[in-house]
């Protein structure tokens, strides 16, 4: 019993730790901080060397504090900290693990990034006109994200959101923000009459901190890849040399694979989206070479 309590704690940890990365490339560092925090402290090997026994508990605070001494003037980056690796495993199905590069710079990491966001919201010069004009910027990016078919728009798009929101984000602390949002979807809905704001933009304006970013982007390409994927088949329909069909085909696997390569680990649908590109490129590798991949 206990090891099947001690295997879903550490199955409980981990995904509170995965699940905050998204906040962290995303600037989201308060919250994906509390869920790095939760995720960390659950976990059994630190739970017991810090609540087990009372030396322990004294040890590991002077032993923090050592290292937060060390690390204070040290910048580090994400990559000291945690390593991804992505590798092809059989049937050309991709593999993505998370896990440690130095498991002893997490919590300086952590108050590194926590420091760096409170010094940026008590830096943060706020000028209501230029956070309006940020404000329907953002609106209009996320429109072009969740329409266009274009994988390239599509990426640039979303790096241009992604500064954006970090700077709402930080606009957001002011007293004045929410007003200055509702004049930004005013003038957005007098710019474009024909467009409705969608909860997803307005969610993105009013609660930057906690839009699911990397979920949307996810949910974004999913759509673009479709868009996409239609309008390849009805020009295919009108090819007749089987070179011109085969060499179009061959375009959509590549694309596919390119699709995949950006679909962000931390989206909550991440592997909904990579079975759903998976099972279109092995659809089309058999149309393209008559036989299953």
């Amino acid at each position: 019993m206990k090891k099947i309590q001690r295997f879903f704690i550490w199955v409980l940890g981990l995904f509170l730790i995965i699940l905050s990365l998204g906040g962290f490339a995303n600037g989201d560092n308060l919250v994906a901080t509390l869920c790095f925090v939760a995720g960390l402290l659950i976990l059994p090997p630190v739970f017991k060397r810090l609540f087990h026994k009372k030396q322990n508990q004294t040890n590991t605070t002077s032993s923090t504090k050592t290292i937060s001494k060390e690390t204070l003037n040290e910048k580090i980056s994400f990559d000291d900290v945690f390593k991804i690796s992505t590798e092809n495993t059989g049937k050309n199905e991709m593999t993505t693990t998370l896990g440690f590069e130095n498991e002893t710079k997490l919590l300086p990491y952590l108050e590194q990034n926590e420091r760096e966001n409170q010094d940026a919201i008590k830096n943060f010069n706020y000028i209501p006109q230029q956070v309006i004009a940020q404000a329907i910027q953002t609106c209009e990016s996320i429109y072009i994200m969740y329409s266009t078919k274009n994988f390239d728009t599509l990426k640039g798009r979303s790096e241009f959101v992604k500064i954006k929101l970090n700077y709402l984000n930080l606009a957001s602390h002011h007293k004045r923000y929410i007003a200055d949002v509702q004049t930004a979807l005013d003038q957005y809905k007098i710019m474009y009459y024909d467009r409705i704001p969608t909860e997803v933009q307005i969610t993105s304006l009013i609660k930057p901190n906690e839009f699911d970013f990397p979920e949307f982007y996810c949910q974004c390409l999913i759509q673009s890849f479709e868009k996409f994927y239609e309008e390849q088949n009805k020009q295919i329909s009108f090819l007749k040399r089987e070179d011109a069909i085969k060499n179009r085909r061959e375009n959509i696997m590549d694309t596919i694979r390119e699709f995949q390569l950006n679909i962000p680990i931390e989206a909550i649908s991440f592997s909904e989206v990579n079975h759903q590109l998976e099972t279109i490129y092995q659809k089309v590798y058999e149309d393209t070479f008559g036989f299953p991949l």
